[in-house]
């Protein structure tokens, strides 16, 4: 087989995998109306300053828990309203919820 010819085929493999990989998404989407469970509720626009990272859901204390770069706001889970905002810390990504010792643990990484 010659250079050419070979380079070709390459060409051409090249050209139906990017093709498969374009279309294949589409066919993997999840249909409307699928039947996990999960649904959106409603939207709650949290406002403040700078990105969020992790959060976490107290579902014992109906709160979520929001770690922000310098604070965490806290709300309530029913309502969807800002019910505190821990203020003074620095680096923080992600909050722990223990129920065993009724503690809720600042983590940083």
């Amino acid at each position: 087989m010659s250079t050419r010819r070979i380079l070709g085929l390459w060409y051409w493999a090249g050209i139906l995998a990017c093709a498969v990989l374009f279309v294949l998404p589409t066919f993997h989407a999840a249909p409307q109306g699928s039947s996990s469970g999960y649904h959106v509720i409603r939207n709650v626009l949290l406002g403040g300053e700078g990105s969020w990272d992790y959060l976490t859901v107290d579902p014992d204390a109906k709160r979520i828990y929001i770690p922000r770069s310098n604070d965490i706001m806290v709300v309530d889970e029913v309502s969807g309203k800002v019910i505190g905002d821990i203020a003074g810390l620095s680096g923080l990504h992600a909050i722990q919820v223990i129920p065993e010792l009724n503690r809720r643990t600042r983590l940083s990484m």
